[in-house]
């Protein structure tokens, strides 16, 4: 635009939408207009930018801008491998075991463990998988994690945490823990010709 040809009209699209609240100042003496853009919102993949401009002998103008946003960081995801399912365990410690699928880069994964009348427990488990800087080229990575967890007697409720850039995933499950009944087994009975062995257990 020049001074003669002052402009009467600018504006701005994105994706073939009107943004509207375009300003821009007045004209200076070499005709140049500064341009403040409204915020808008743009798409994952490839945005066309257009600023446009008409000038009052009806002549215009129009500078693209292709602007590019890469995909929102996915968060990851957890595969349980052992227990499958909330179970009850006669045993004192349970094996824990899960796959975590996930882009580079995990930020934490631990387990809290809830008991009853005792304060939650963090584990951290980020260092089983070795930083989480694996060496590949793949955009994906599968990590897995193996605990043993002492369990206290009733419910053990469990909660895997992992975080990445992509945000916070977790999955619970329960594991209860029924020690085993005292039992007593007689190996010989005692009478006045024989000693006999009583074994207690529990």
């Amino acid at each position: 635009s020049t001074s003669s040809r002052p402009v009467s009209e600018m504006g701005l699209r994105v994706n073939g939408i009107i943004a509207r609240a375009v300003q821009y100042s007045d004209t200076v003496t070499d005709g140049t207009h500064k341009i403040t853009l409204p915020a808008v919102a743009l798409t994952e993949g490839i945005n066309r930018i257009e600023i446009y401009a008409v000038n009052r002998d009806g002549n215009s103008d129009v500078a693209v801008i292709n602007e590019i946003v890469p995909p929102a960081p996915k968060k990851a995801e957890i595969r349980l491998i052992r227990p499958l399912i909330s179970q009850t365990s006669s045993r004192p410690s349970q094996p824990i075991a899960f796959v975590v699928t996930s882009e580079r880069g995990l930020d934490h994964v631990d387990l809290i463990v809830e008991r009853d009348f005792r304060e939650p427990q963090r584990i951290s488990l980020i260092n089983d998988a070795g930083r989480q800087q694996p060496d590949t080229d793949l955009a994906v990575t599968e990590y897995q994690f193996e605990h043993v967890l002492s369990l206290t007697t009733g419910v053990n409720r469990v909660r895997i945490e992992v975080s990445n850039r992509g945000g916070v995933t977790d999955q619970e499950f329960a594991i209860t823990y029924l020690p085993p009944p005292v039992s007593i087994s007689v190996q010989r009975l005692v009478t006045s010709n024989t000693i006999s062995e009583i074994n207690a257990g529990g």
